[in-house]
């Protein structure tokens, strides 16, 4: 019984202590790149003291900040499609029965497998096929095509999850099927939706291997630029703008849990 005791407690020790590096491993570059952005010294970390001109410099590159607001606009566009085709087509699949159902769901999720230089080249090359500029729009339409499976899958669980006689006895004492679905339905797969365009906006946000096919003079994202940035100067600015969108993503965050408590999207996931 001693043994069997000693070695819970040496298993238990362990998970601790790989808990621990894998939480170093995580924080560790994260603490670096802070670091970076406040230091004097380019190429040391504090060696100089500590400063904001990083910052400044940040806020005065208006390459940078024009490439944000078109990623941001991209994002929530991509989002806003991706979560109008997802819920219907969730809805279809979970409630309608029809003959390949399971097929249909499995092809609607092969976009996910496909490398996104591969979707940043198709896109390409059919924005040249049909002689359209590569803008805004059309960079929403490809990023829409990967990101809706995305969207689709935690929504087909969470409908799974939902009784449908809910909403027929909802119609039955005289709401209408849209409104049952509104009232019913809606709140209980809410968590999934929100959880879900969070991680579209994100994905959308970062891309880099998609966008960098499709940026060009008229419309440049944040990843592409940043990347042209790396490659022409030798400065922190990068590390004062990854700092900046960390925070920005962290106040999101507690912003998010005041309103709608963050522990509902981890039970949704």
């Amino acid at each position: 019984m001693k043994a069997l005791l000693a070695h819970l407690g040496h298993a238990h020790s362990w998970r601790h202590i790989t808990a621990v590096l894998a939480l170093i491993q995580i924080g560790a570059p994260i603490l670096v790149i802070v670091g970076s952005a406040f230091s004097k010294n380019a190429y040391g970390l504090f060696s100089g003291g500590v400063t904001l001109l990083w910052f400044d410099r940040l806020f005065a590159t208006r390459s940078l900040l024009t490439a944000f607001a078109t990623s941001v606009e991209i994002a929530l566009a991509t989002t806003g499609v991706a979560l109008c085709v997802a819920l219907p087509t969730a809805i279809a699949a979970v409630r309608v029965r029809f003959p390949g159902r399971s097929v249909v769901l499995w092809l609607l999720g092969l976009p996910m497998l496909l490398p996104g230089v591969v979707v940043g080249l198709a896109g390409l090359s059919t924005l040249l096929r049909f002689g359209v500029a590569a803008r805004t729009g059309p960079m929403v339409l490809v990023l829409t095509s990967v990101m809706t499976p995305l969207m689709l899958r935690p929504m087909v669980a969470a409908l799974q999850q939902v009784d449908a006689n809910q909403e027929a006895a909802a119609r039955n004492l005289g709401a209408t099927p849209l409104r049952a679905f509104q009232l019913v339905t809606v709140p209980q797969i809410l968590p999934a939706m929100v959880a879900a365009s969070l991680f579209c906006f994100v994905e959308t946000l970062d891309n880099f291997a998609i966008t960098a096919f499709l940026s060009n003079m008229h419309a440049t994202t944040l990843p592409v630029e940043t990347y042209d940035y790396i490659r022409d100067f030798d400065d922190p600015v990068v590390s004062a703008l990854s700092t900046a969108l960390t925070l920005l993503g962290l106040a999101f965050a507690v912003a998010l849990d005041r309103v709608i408590s963050i522990e509902r999207f981890v039970d949704a996931s």
